[in-house]
């Protein structure tokens, strides 16, 4: 009886971590970003991505078109959503 609780119940933990996606946010603001670093900070990012997991890459609006052209230069298998509120705005990536 005992092996068959810990057997549930390691499976129950086991199930637990999976499904935690390790989701990570990424705050590019304020730094004065170049392309050559924003480009190596997304695909460096998005390599340690796993299918599930979701990168937010939170960067000043008038410097998105970085984000972009990192995905696009790099021809990452990505998918992002783009959402802007104020003067920031977020990329949701995820792997396709």
């Amino acid at each position: 009886m005992a092996k068959i609780f810990i057997s549930i119940l390691v499976l129950i933990l086991a199930a637990a971590a999976f499904s935690y996606a390790a989701d990570r946010e990424v705050n590019m603001r304020g730094g004065g970003l170049c392309a050559t670093s924003a480009t190596s900070l997304v695909k460096d990012e998005v390599a340690s991505l796993q299918q599930g997991e979701k990168l937010t890459l939170v960067i000043e609006m008038e410097n998105k078109h970085l984000i972009i052209s990192a995905i696009k230069l790099e021809e990452l298998p990505v998918v992002y959503e783009e959402s802007t509120d104020k003067d920031i705005t977020r990329f949701v990536i995820r792997l396709k």
